[in-house]
């Protein structure tokens, strides 16, 4: 059994009083694929339990930087993505994300794979 791993996204409720309507909120999730990208970035590839999708977050930060369909094709997109991105944004997003997860309401992963569409 792997380590629990925390991850998280936004969420937008434009409709909604109360909470902020643009919030982070997380999950812990035991089921996962480690990929090394390279360039010290681990990904944690998830499948999602309530749609027909794969979601990658990084494993450090738990930031979600991709989903797609299709599993391979999304690999392929998170490495083209490292391999062309700008190093020094890349590295203020992924400080930007240690704070956030910090701050990240924690859900059940059903309430947060239910999000996507």
């Amino acid at each position: 059994m792997e380590q629990k791993v925390k991850i998280y996204t936004y969420k937008n409720e434009p409709f909604m009083l109360g909470p902020p309507l643009h919030r982070p909120i997380a999950t812990e999730i035991e089921d996962y694929e480690l990929i090394n990208f390279g360039k010290g970035y681990v990904g944690v590839l998830v499948k999602n339990t309530e749609k027909e999708r794969w979601h990658m977050c990084l494993k450090d930060c738990g930031a979600m930087i991709g989903t797609n369909t299709n599993k391979t094709a999304l690999i392929s997109q998170i490495i083209n993505d490292i391999v062309i991105g700008d190093e020094e944004i890349m590295k203020e997003q992924f400080d930007k994300a240690m704070v956030e997860i910090k701050n990240a309401e924690v859900i059940s992963n059903k309430k947060f794979f239910m999000m996507f569409k």
